[in-house]
């Protein structure tokens, strides 16, 4: 009873993420509980992107979650989840929205850099580095 309870609260939370992502994408940012959002002088792309690539982190760990409920991951691969999916949805929201500007590329490239450094690292070779022995 228990497990069921739990399996549909998040299957729950895996919708929510899904619907701020979609709401986020489509330029109408939704706040938890129901709160808009207005812009302001801050980095309005940057931070649309790093907002949407928690959620969607959050939805794919849960529905792995469901898949393989077993698996465990090391602190260097769940940083290389999180930067792939954080590069994904920054040339997303790059490409959709035509006000980008140069710096916002600039800074896609840099965290493209971060993500195949941290990829490079991750590999199988090189992660016996990163056990804890």
């Amino acid at each position: 009873m228990l497990r069921k309870f739990n399996l549909s609260v998040m299957a729950a939370l895996i919708l929510w993420a899904c619907c701020i992502v979609f709401w986020s994408l489509t330029d109408n940012p939704v706040f938890f509980p129901f709160e808009t959002f207005e812009r302001d002088e801050s980095p309005y792309l940057r931070l649309q992107a790093f907002r949407v690539s928690v959620f969607v982190v959050f939805a794919y760990l849960l529905a792995l979650h469901f898949i393989a409920p077993n698996r465990r991951f090391r602190a260097i691969q769940a940083l290389q989840i999180y930067l792939n999916i954080f590069t994904i949805v920054s040339v997303t929201v790059i490409t959709i929205n035509p006000k980008a500007s140069e710096s916002d590329h600039a800074s896609f490239f840099g965290l493209l850099g971060i993500t195949l450094i941290i990829n490079f690292a991750a590999r199988p070779t090189i992660r016996k580095y990163f056990n804890r022995r």
